[in-house]
């Protein structure tokens, strides 16, 4: 689909294997994207995204999608390229991506859409483990230290009813 004025028009399959072709190899010219590696997508859902992922996914490395509201860390939407140890995703998330390029490979639509969910459900998981580390932080350590700082007064206290001149 593009745009023509104020609607849609479909685009022909070889515009949008020609647009995907010209990501790769952007991607592969620019960033030295190759087989392994992972990229991290932040942007808003756009008909652009699958061409994206299909460049990705056709140089053989695998596609993060962030759709935080601010970006990869606060930065403008685009398309991010790192190291796995950098951006330290988990395995569960890089086996579901594996699963789902195998199944697109072997043609198996169902196997497909199975695997989507999966990866679906891994993401969402590593997303509530982030924000509950988020939570710990924000919230955790500041109420320990409060709380330490409550004891310390409360013993000051006790020390300062004992204490005979």
């Amino acid at each position: 689909m593009q745009a023509e004025g104020d609607r849609w028009a479909a685009v022909p399959d070889w515009r949008a294997d020609r647009h995907s072709i010209r990501i790769a190899l952007a991607l592969r010219e620019r960033l030295d994207v190759g087989p392994g590696d992972v990229v991290a997508m932040s942007m808003p859902l756009r008909l652009e995204w699958p061409l994206i992922e299909r460049a990705i996914w056709g140089l053989g490395a695998t596609s993060l999608p962030v759709r935080d509201s601010g970006g990869l860390v606060g930065t403008a939407p685009g398309v991010f390229f790192g190291e796995r140890g950098t951006l330290d995703i988990p395995d569960s998330v890089l086996a579901a991506e594996n699963t789902v390029r195998a199944a697109a490979e072997e043609g198996d639509e169902a196997g497909v859409a199975s695997a989507l969910g999966d990866r679906s459900a891994a993401i969402a998981s590593w997303g509530a483990k982030k924000r509950a580390y988020r939570w710990v932080n924000t919230l955790g350590i500041p109420f320990l230290v409060a709380l330490f700082g409550l004891f310390r007064w409360r013993q000051r206290s006790n020390k300062k009813k004992t204490l005979k001149l």
